[in-house]
């Protein structure tokens, strides 16, 4: 694990952050590190707002030779504070958020040739949430239709490292 995937990890699993739960101030924080994150891997991220979730998808794209994207995504929400116990979300999703930082940190030293990438910080993809039309990840593929050429290729990062732990 790297010094600046580790950072970030700890940073989404802090007291600061609490849970993540978007529309909650711990959830603007986590926001706020994953933009930081990347734009201190060398990309340009924008905020994608999310009607109805009081959140956002982080989105940095790099385009590539061709008008074809692969998008590698993760989820840096999680479930909050439920009944006073944080539900910190390290192996749900904060490790695939920082392994997501360390693609997009490989990738923005070496530009792609080829098909560009889009990488993707979805917010919202846990309940109430998850499945409905304010999930992150389902609002950006929505968002998205038509405005990018096909095929689209995906990769999501959920559940790295699980652990049998109290603590996810």
């Amino acid at each position: 694990m790297t010094t600046e995937m580790r950072k970030l990890v700890e940073e989404l699993c802090s007291p600061a952050c609490a849970g993540r739960k978007p529309g909650t101030k711990e959830g603007d924080a986590a926001r706020a590190a994953v933009v930081s994150a990347l734009r201190g891997a060398g990309l340009d991220p924008h905020e994608q707002p999310v009607p109805g979730l009081r959140g956002a998808n982080v989105v940095a794209i790099l385009p590539g030779d061709v008008e074809r994207y692969v998008l590698v995504g993760a989820h840096f929400d999680h479930l909050g504070k439920l009944g006073g116990q944080v539900y910190w979300g390290a192996d749900d999703n904060a490790a695939a958020v920082g392994i997501l930082l360390e693609v997009s940190r490989a990738l923005a030293a070496k530009r792609p040739t080829g098909r560009g990438v889009i990488l993707a910080a979805f917010d919202g993809e846990e309940p109430p949430h998850f499945t409905q039309n304010t999930m992150g990840s389902i609002f950006f593929a929505c968002d998205q239709a038509g405005a990018l050429p096909e095929p689209l290729r995906d990769h999501a990062s959920m559940l790295v490292g699980m652990l049998e732990s109290k603590l996810a």
